[in-house]
């Protein structure tokens, strides 16, 4: 994303050039895939493709993760300051995975309005994002009634 927005992007705002704003959405974009991402997988993910039953460690560090989140969206409208940048992309994309499994942001209202706060800031989300969506919701449903 980093590489499609520096060189066909018309600015700088998505991925910024300041030394200093780029290193907070590459933070972002790190706690995203490292720790977010990750602890979604790792909790969701096997219930699908394996079958297994929730794992409470693997939920309490999901639910660890969402409020390390929530905490920064307390402090700023966007993961990475004030503006909408590719760290926002991708964190909302990554959130979309838990609400295929029924899962509800309302214990974490900042991530919640967030999640709002960046579809609407993203005219094109829902008509890029919502046929996948449903389509991968629809899979994991299938898979969880067997």
């Amino acid at each position: 994303m980093s590489y499609l927005v520096q060189t066909y992007g018309k600015s700088d705002e998505l991925y910024p050039s300041d030394s200093k704003r780029r290193a907070l959405v590459d933070n972002m974009l790190y706690f995203d895939i490292g720790s977010l991402y990750q602890s979604i997988s790792l909790y969701f993910f096997p219930q699908v493709f394996a079958g297994e039953s929730p794992n409470l460690d693997k939920e309490t560090s999901l639910k660890d993760k969402l409020c390390a989140l929530n905490a920064v969206l307390e402090r700023r409208p966007f993961v990475a300051g004030d503006c909408l940048t590719i760290a926002d992309i991708s964190v909302v994309t990554t959130l979309s995975v838990p609400t295929a499994f029924g899962f509800s942001y309302e214990t974490y209202p900042n991530v919640a309005d967030y999640i709002e706060k960046v579809k609407t800031a993203l005219p094109v989300y829902n008509e890029v994002t919502k046929s996948g969506e449903d389509i991968f919701a629809g899979f994991v449903r299938s898979k969880l009634k067997t």
